[in-house]
């Protein structure tokens, strides 16, 4: 019976997480979710997707997705026409917060050169004051968020808390009622496959491991003891390769040429491999356990070398009591490495670093570059820039961007803090 209806209609629960929170003319939608409730209040379906955002991905401190997650995630105008068809019909959406994912919402929609239609929207926040998702969730005696700032744990927390408000005040069931009928606009785009945050994950576990390929392709030509000249050279390259914790095709071709000019085999392609990470590890060991950053690199180092995702932790652990002994890191700083001293720097992304649990901003990590004998810029400029860092090894900055046209290396964050010898948490 309608009586016994908790809304007078069916709602769309929305979040989305975003590059940032300044504008939507410069940041983009990263994660998109809906869960419907009837008016019953029951969940009767969800969509979830990454959204590729065409540029730096932003905080992933905060929101969890990476660079690489969006790599395999459709952009907004693939799945715009699933998003409308997926919600037609239903006239009242709540959020947490529901001006914000408006207003970023309308920023995607309009890039399309659509409007979005006039829709009630209910927002879950404003009841409260400008308190967070989880605390009104407190005050409620509703589940949180499982995860915080996963869009479709935060739309299921937030359809949680809507159900707990509107039973606790019934009048709330008069501000659920829609407008009017919504008239979509039309979208030329055809839609694409939507890719949540596991199925972004797992399409990156069998992704192949190109240095790992290397081995293999060496496998016919006999390993035998080779000079320190060419291990060097081979070690040299490799260094440089991997700088950004990420290998292309030409990368691993132009490693696959080396190896055969200098006489290689498989064989001593895996040892010199096994020596780098292990060189590596024993720097992050030096004081005698392992920071938050340089169990980053270890873990895509390992998975760039072919190892399985948890040998690393293992290789850690088994290697504490023989490295244990080494001699420890003492303060903030360690000797940088002297080909980077006098070199000019530009950082590119939210960093992830931080010391003493104190995040490192780009303000910082400039201070700190500058101790250590470096120079800063904040362009990326083809003159001047002699290396570009980024916080995230798959960004797609346009500094990223304009450092590969122009041949500038680009270091990834967790070994640019190893090179320069600043001690990271």
């Amino acid at each position: 019976m309608a009586g016994h209806n908790l809304f007078p209609q069916p709602v769309a629960v929305v979040d989305i997480e975003t590059t940032g929170k300044d504008s939507p003319k410069t940041d983009r939608v990263v994660e998109l979710a809906a869960v419907v409730l009837d008016e019953g209040g029951r969940v009767v379906r969800e969509f979830v997707t990454l959204v590729n955002p065409e540029r730096d991905v932003g905080p992933t401190w905060l929101h969890g997705v990476t660079a690489r997650d969006v790599l395999y995630a459709p952009v907004f105008a693939e799945i715009a026409p699933t998003f409308v068809d997926w919600l037609d019909g239903i006239g009242v959406w709540a959020a947490h917060n529901a001006s914000f994912d408006k207003w970023m919402l309308e920023g995607e929609f309009g890039r399309l050169d659509a409007s979005v239609p006039e829709i009630q929207f209910f927002c879950t926040m404003r009841p409260f004051g400008h308190v967070k998702l989880a605390d009104c969730c407190e005050q409620c005696a509703v589940a949180p968020p499982r995860v915080g700032h996963s869009a479709l744990e935060d739309a299921r927390a937030t359809a949680r808390l809507l159900v707990a408000m509107t039973k606790r005040n019934p009048d709330l069931r008069e501000q659920l009622r829609p407008l009017a009928p919504i008239n979509w606009p039309a979208f030329d785009a055809s839609g694409r496959s939507l890719c949540t945050r596991d199925e972004s994950r797992a399409k990156q576990r069998s992704a192949p491991c190109l240095l790992f390929n290397i081995v293999t392709q060496l496998a016919h030509r006999v390993s035998a003891p080779t000079d320190d000249a060419a291990n060097i050279a081979y070690l040299a390259m490799l260094n440089r390769a991997v700088a950004d914790l990420v290998v292309d095709d030409l990368e691993a071709h132009e490693l696959h040429l080396a190896a055969v000019r200098l006489g290689l085999g498989g064989e001593n392609v895996r040892q010199l491999h096994d020596q780098y990470l292990h060189e590596v590890l024993a720097y992050a060991l030096s004081d005698g356990f392992v920071s938050d950053i340089e169990r980053t690199e270890l873990h895509k180092l390992a998975m760039l070398l072919g190892h399985p995702d948890d040998s690393i932790d293992r290789l850690i652990v088994d290697s504490q009591a023989a490295l244990g002994g080494g001699r420890p890191r003492t303060g903030l700083y360690s000797t940088p490495d002297p080909g980077l001293v006098g070199k000019t720097v530009c950082f590119t992304g939210d960093l992830n670093a931080a010391i003493q649990g104190k995040r490192i901003d780009k303000d910082r990590a400039g201070q700190l570059a500058v101790k250590q004998g470096l120079l800063v810029d904040d362009a990326v400029t083809k003159k001047r820039l002699d290396l570009l860092v980024v916080a995230d090894e798959y960004t797609q900055s346009a500094k990223r961007e304009k450092a590969e046209k122009w041949g500038i290396p680009v270091i990834a964050e967790p070994v640019f803090w190893r090179r320069i010898g600043v001690h990271v948490d």
